[in-house]
């Protein structure tokens, strides 16, 4: 029996699946107080390690993304402000029961872009930008009662016009307060009689963006501004009317969102989208400035803070908190992720002790944190991951089989709708790892799906997208069968390793394939017997006839044993029909030099030639998540010169997946 020429194949794909099973092998082309509400994170595919805990419910007192949280240096009161424009005071003698001490004050319809907290508690700067006159301004308060804040200052402007005042800081001693403003500025303002502010300076122009941070060091002898570009510059303020630059510190290629020197004044952490950078400011002029990486703050609002000892270093990310020990600030080390807010986190503060972290969103929300070591000792850490930087490396064969859990999980994890929400249409490819920090499984998964979304079907998924997906996978394995990602994702990668039988020799091989569409029927069955000397091959087709074929590739068969990567175990067979009037139907039994037979087959069309495979090996039953055994089967029975079914015309349609494999 000589093989036939394929005819040219018409397609009529749909979009979702272009070219998919319509392509002989290959590798398949992809489709295209309530208690009050505690916030819950948008997915947790898995049970997370147990959390450092809630201290009390979410304060909801904002209606608005919270801007700002600082506590006062006893830790009794903190104060949060927001873009619904008002400032609030809690009294925390019990941090698991705040007390609101304060109603909402400030100025109506604006919004608090930032507040500074003397050291003594008795002063409250805050910036705010509105509608109304004046429309950018910072003002001065009195909040030494603190159920009664009073209005010290006239609004202060640095020049006429609109400019925001995006940063504020008071100096150690409380005699100073440095502005850094939109007009590239920052200005010092001398605030000994706080009810009357005298502008002591405007420091020379060496930013050339806002300057949306400023910072006294804690001795006060250094002032740290960083502009909307990325760059930090460090001034001696030996001389408050003359300070004089330091040294440009580096900074961050994409902006940066947070400054905050260490309680020992030794370090300057600065947050960006490429992560945050520790600064050895310590040593005489020039500064040693030795830069240690960390971590990813995934959005503009991010926020920084050093507990009270210098210890840990607290980083917003996404609708996240990391926790890192920066005790050796030459290696880092992660501790733990706080989880639970719906909306991203815009703020964040250590109390005094140490002991409680506050967090607030963009919802309004502010959640207090049990940070005590003994919370954090429960914690079982899992470090971020970077998934341009995850190595794809093989599970063990054989997977466990999907407990409940994980398929529930699964179920809650709305892939598609999370991906449009985590990554709007207007984030780029190259955007995306920066957009937001995955931490479950769901959301590597979103992730992964979010790339694969950003290219056209000819497109060749990146490695950054294959890392995602594998980091999905290695964790819950499901997610390679949920439909969306099967028909991206599917012979992207091989992360599983085969079993160990198939280390043997191939001695016997046993093949029935039959096909129907729209086309002429095939239908023949093949014996190979002695596969692992020289082969003998015998080949009968439904008319009785045999024919034997010589010189049968020794490799060939062989071949068969090693292309059986990427098992996955699933509940039940499947048929998997993408595409109409293309049939395949393939029974393969493979024997090995032990006597171990593998028996492989399938009914399904998602490629061409025949796929995805199934087999049972002690009773479960396993899907290879890739094309590698129908395409060594494609290249044995090109070898042996057999016949395979063509269709005249295929129409292709998208066909549910994980539902098919656990029913």
């Amino acid at each position: 029996m000589k093989g036939i020429e394929l005819p040219v194949v018409f397609s009529f794909c749909f979009a979702m699946m272009l070219l998919t099973g319509c392509m002989p092998i290959s590798k398949p082309v992809m489709p295209v107080v309530e208690d009050l509400p505690v916030e819950k994170s948008a997915i947790s595919a898995t049970p997370s390690p147990e959390k450092p805990p809630r201290l009390g419910p979410a304060l909801l007192a904002h209606k608005r993304s919270v801007t700002n949280l600082v506590f006062s240096s006893d830790g009794r009161l903190l104060v949060s402000a927001g873009d619904d424009g008002s400032v609030i005071l809690w009294d925390l003698h019990d941090p698991a029961a705040p007390v609101q001490v304060s109603p909402g004050f400030g100025l109506e319809g604006s919004r608090v872009r930032s507040v500074a907290l003397s050291p003594d508690g008795k002063l409250l700067a805050s910036s705010t930008s509105s509608g109304l006159p004046p429309p950018m301004s910072t003002i001065i308060w009195d909040i030494s009662t603190p159920s009664e804040p009073v209005q010290l200052s006239q609004p202060l402007t640095v020049v006429s016009g609109f400019i925001i005042m995006y940063s504020l800081d008071f100096s150690p001693d409380g005699q100073t307060l440095a502005i850094g403003s939109e007009n590239r500025m920052v200005t010092l303002w001398d605030v000994s009689d706080p009810a009357n502010p005298i502008l002591l300076t405007q420091m020379p122009e060496v930013h050339e963006s806002a300057v949306v941070q400023v910072a006294f060091s804690p001795d006060g002898e250094v002032l740290a501004s960083g502009d909307s570009e990325g760059v930090v510059v460090l001034w001696s303020m030996s001389d408050h009317k003359s300070p004089r630059k330091l040294v440009p510190a580096g900074g961050h290629k994409d902006g940066l969102s947070a400054l905050v020197f260490s309680p020992d004044g030794k370090t300057l952490a600065v947050s960006g989208k490429d992560g945050v950078h520790l600064w050895d400011i310590e040593g005489s002029e020039p500064l040693a400035l030795i830069d240690t990486l960390i971590g990813g703050v995934q959005q503009n609002g991010a926020s920084l803070d050093f507990s009270p000892n210098g210890e840990i270093l607290a980083g917003s990310t996404g609708d996240m908190v990391d926790l890192w020990d920066v005790s050796d600030r030459t290696d880092p080390a992660f501790l733990a992720t706080l989880s639970g807010h719906q909306g991203d986190v815009s703020a964040i503060a250590f109390q005094s002790d140490g002991q409680t972290l506050a967090s607030g969103a963009s919802t309004g929300a502010i959640v207090l944190w049990n940070v005590s070591p003994q919370s954090l000792a429960e914690v079982d850490p899992v470090p971020p991951v970077d998934p341009a930087w995850a190595e794809i490396s093989a599970v063990a064969w054989p997977l466990s089989p999907l407990s409940e859990q994980q398929s529930n999980a699964i179920n809650e994890c709305e892939i598609e709708r999370l991906a449009s929400e985590y990554y709007p249409a207007t984030i780029t490819m190259d955007d995306l790892p920066s957009a937001r920090t995955p931490r479950s499984e769901c959301d590597w998964a979103v992730l992964a799906l979010a790339y694969s979304e950003r290219l056209s079907p000819y497109e060749t998924l990146s490695d950054s997208a294959k890392a995602a997906f594998s980091q999905a996978v290695s964790r819950n394995f499901g997610f390679a069968l949920t439909t969306s990602l099967f028909y991206r994702y599917f012979d992207s990668i091989s992360w599983v390793d085969a079993p160990a039988v198939t280390q043997q020799e191939i001695t016997d091989v046993d093949i029935s394939y039959h096909w129907a569409g729209m086309g002429k029927p095939v239908s023949y069955t093949v014996e190979i017997h002695q596969a692992n000397t020289i082969p003998t091959v015998a080949v009968s087709s439904d008319e009785g006839s045999v024919a034997l074929i010589p010189n049968l590739d020794r490799e060939a068969v062989q071949a068969l044993s090693s292309a059986l990567p990427d098992l996955l175990p699933i509940a039940s067979r499947f048929t998997l029909k993408v595409c109409g009037d293309n049939y395949p139907n393939w029974d393969v039994t493979l024997t090995f030099a032990d006597r171990t037979t593998l028996n492989l087959t399938t009914d399904s069309n998602y490629l061409f030639f025949g796929g995805p495979w199934f087999t049972e090996i002690d009773h479960q039953t396993y899907m290879q998540f890739s094309s590698a055994f129908a395409e060594a089967l494609q290249e044995l029975v090109i070898s042996a010169e057999l016949p395979i079914g063509a269709p005249a015309a295929v129409s292709c349609f998208g066909d549910s997946v994980f539902d098919k494999a656990f029913p």
